[in-house]
């Protein structure tokens, strides 16, 4: 599966959306650049690492402070082109859909794919995804449900510009 351009990743929390990019980023890219509403970098590389997904200096990471979000977009926007890599991750792109930033989200991927042709991950909770999906090339969906019988996990491609016509469940 060839996923470039806009990605969105979605599920429910635990369902694996930074797991799912992180492996696909790292399979795929030389050079990554990361965006982390969550976790700190030691956090992040630390449980990369358990997975074997050992970045080194390939990653370029960013904790996203959650202040006056056009700034630091203008700020991640400008340090991107300069970093040139061939991948942005924004994870959780939910943390920074408060009121009105989804103009600025926007601007900030058309940005940065149109200026650099950088492709661009974004990873967000279900109840926020109506709000960038019709951005997204491409629209992955993490099912994830806690079963008498155990956890029940699945992947459901909702759309691939260019690929699947229907949803295919993997």
């Amino acid at each position: 599966m060839k996923l470039r351009g806009v990605t969105l990743v979605y599920g429910p929390p635990g369902a694996g959306k930074t797991t799912f990019a992180a492996h696909y980023v790292y399979h795929n890219y030389d050079k990554v650049f990361w965006v982390s509403a969550f976790e700190d970098e030691a956090t992040f590389r630390g449980n990369m690492s358990a997975l074997g997904y050992n970045f080194g200096e390939r990653l370029v990471y960013w904790e996203a402070p959650l202040a006056d979000p056009e700034p630091f977009f203008d700020t991640l926007v400008n340090s991107v082109i300069k970093e040139r890599p061939g991948v942005l991750v924004i994870d959780s792109i939910t943390e920074f859909l408060g009121s009105g930033n989804i103009d600025i989200i926007h601007n900030v991927v058309y940005r940065v794919i149109k200026q650099s042709g950088i492709d661009v991950f974004l990873t967000a909770e279900k109840g926020v995804t109506e709000k960038v999906a019709y951005v997204a090339d491409n629209v992955i969906e993490l099912v994830y449900d806690v079963r008498p019988y155990g956890t029940y996990r699945e992947m459901v491609v909702r759309k691939i510009r260019g690929g699947l016509g229907t949803p295919c469940r993997i």
